[in-house]
């Protein structure tokens, strides 16, 4: 369920770290896959990030219709941890604020 799933990441904020097995390589970008890999990327935003219901820009060929995802709308202080705060921590390397984020 949507709702257990965001309460899960949030209350497990400090636990999580975002990964994909999706492998990007500069052979890939030369067979045009360059696409392919943001869309992936895309999806995962629009989950994360996102609110509300929403179809899959990506086609799954297990599936007659577009994959329906629902955005779980996390809160910036655990997207700041998922995508990279926990995985410095862990990791023991610094998180440099960018000009635009100050």
């Amino acid at each position: 369920h949507r709702t257990l799933g965001r309460d899960f990441l949030i209350t497990h904020a400090e636990r999580i770290l975002f990964g994909t097995d999706l492998v990007a390589s500069p052979d890939r970008e030369k067979e045009g896959k360059r696409e392919h890999h943001a869309s992936r990327f895309y999806v995962h935003q629009l989950m994360w990030e996102g609110e509300g219901e929403f179809y899959s820009p990506v086609e799954d060929e297990d599936s007659s219709e577009p994959p329906r995802f629902y955005g779980l709308n996390l809160p910036d202080f655990v997207l700041r941890k998922f995508y990279w705060e926990n995985a410095a921590r862990l990791y023991g390397f610094s998180v440099v604020e960018s000009p635009a984020a100050q």
